[in-house]
């Protein structure tokens, strides 16, 4: 069993997906979870087989029920969208909770999502920490992000400057360079470090490229340290970026991307 699996696999990543589909149907049906999650994942995408979301469903919940984390978290999102299935918010919670309880940090950051936004389960900020916490110190980093950010608003929990810099900096090392704009801004304000310019905008350069806030940043940093030619050039800088992002928007307009009223 371990073998065909292990060759179906091979065959996949080799796009052979006829072959890889027949080799884990052949797995899922001695009972193996990991083919059964494998299966439904080909009914779902399509390969190597007519895609059909009803059939996903069913190897999906077969998976789970058996204890295959990735089979409960693409089961959730089935029940979380109503893809082969009705839609059922608190059913998706409950497949997330259950992965989330088995140790798997993308379950517990969409349960702790939940329950801050009350979706599937009662709306509880605690609970919804509780879990964000807990993705986050296995290092997922859209789960540092978000609690990052709650620290920030002082909301969800008390707010705390110091440990969201702290959460954005784990991102940073990462590799998620979106958090460098929000330590740019920390620096630049003393929010939750001490107040140091030069800091501000070594982390605002590093998003430069595709960040107006960090543009912005940028303009007013130089102009607190008076280097007023550094100041005006970002904020010419920050201006045509926000034409050119004007100027988008007009285009998808003409291109009817949006709805008009």
């Amino acid at each position: 069993m371990e073998e065909i699996l292990k060759k179906a696999e091979e065959l996949y990543d080799q796009e052979k997906y006829d072959e890889a589909f027949k080799l884990f149907e052949q797995c899922s049906e001695q009972g193996d979870c990991e083919a059964m999650y494998r299966l439904g994942y080909c009914y779902f995408f399509a390969k190597g087989v007519e895609q059909d979301f009803v059939k996903a469903v069913e190897w999906y919940t077969k998976s789970a029920e058996l204890g295959n984390c990735k089979a409960m978290n693409s089961l959730a999102n089935c029940y979380f969208q109503g893809i082969g299935v009705k839609q059922n918010y608190t059913k998706a919670a409950k497949w997330y909770e259950k992965s989330a309880k088995l140790g798997d940090s993308r379950a517990m950051y969409k349960l702790g999502y939940y329950y801050f936004s009350g979706t599937g389960v009662k709306q509880d900020y605690s609970k919804a920490v509780e879990w964000m916490t807990k993705s986050a110190e296995l290092g997922l980093i859209s789960a540092m992000a978000k609690l990052a950010e709650w620290y920030a608003e002082d909301k969800v929990i008390q707010q705390d400057f110091a440990k969201s810099a702290e959460l954005y900096a784990k991102c940073l090392e990462q590799g998620d360079k979106s958090a460098s704009s929000y330590l740019g801004s920390y620096y630049e304000y003393g929010c939750g470090v001490k107040q140091d310019y030069d800091k501000a905008i070594e982390f605002y350069r590093q998003v430069e490229e595709f960040d107006a806030d960090a543009l912005y940043g940028l303009a007013r940093c130089y102009e607190a340290k008076e280097d007023y030619k550094k100041a005006t050039e970002y904020f010419k800088k920050f201006i045509e970026y926000q034409n050119q992002y004007i100027d988008g928007l007009k285009l998808k307009g003409k291109r009817r991307y949006f709805v008009n009223k």
